[in-house]
């Protein structure tokens, strides 16, 4: 088991991902991303869940005041043209959004706090001399946690 960052799990799940379509020369190299890859999905999909909802709040409540302050059709429904709302931004809406993003911003801070939180994973170590010679110097630095 290694300590990682949740926010350097989440490199390195997209640095394993990307690799992970390559032809990397090596069975070893190969079966030791695959492993991590499994060993880490749960946690890489709790990360995402919890990002993907925070994200889905904002947005919702956002799309609501656009909604709310924008122009209207004679139905009163929202007047849009080329995927915008029209009248925005103005004076009201920009207040209310300030106000949204204050209300928000707590639950970023706190995702942020639980990115930098250390969890213990099993990560598959690899010989760095099983990695491919096209290897830079930034893939390297991601991977660090299960080179050995």
């Amino acid at each position: 088991m290694e300590k990682i960052t949740r926010s350097a799990l989440m490199s390195l799940a997209t640095k394993l991902a990307s690799l992970a379509e390559k032809d990397l020369g090596s069975v070893k190299a190969s079966y030791a991303i695959s492993r991590t890859i499994k060993a880490i999905s749960q946690e890489i999909t709790t990360i995402e869940t919890l990002k993907e909802k925070i994200t889905k709040d904002f947005e919702d409540a956002r799309t609501k005041l656009c909604e709310e302050y924008c122009e209207k059709n004679e139905d009163g429904s929202p007047r849009i043209e080329n995927d915008n709302y029209c009248g925005l931004p103005n004076e009201d809406f920009s207040a209310a959004l300030q106000t949204l993003i204050s209300e928000h911003q707590p639950k970023i801070e706190e995702f942020n706090v639980f990115l930098k939180e250390e969890i213990e994973v099993d990560l598959f170590k690899l010989d760095v001399e099983t990695l491919p010679n096209y290897t830079t110097a930034m893939d390297l630095m991601v991977l660090e946690p299960i080179l050995k």
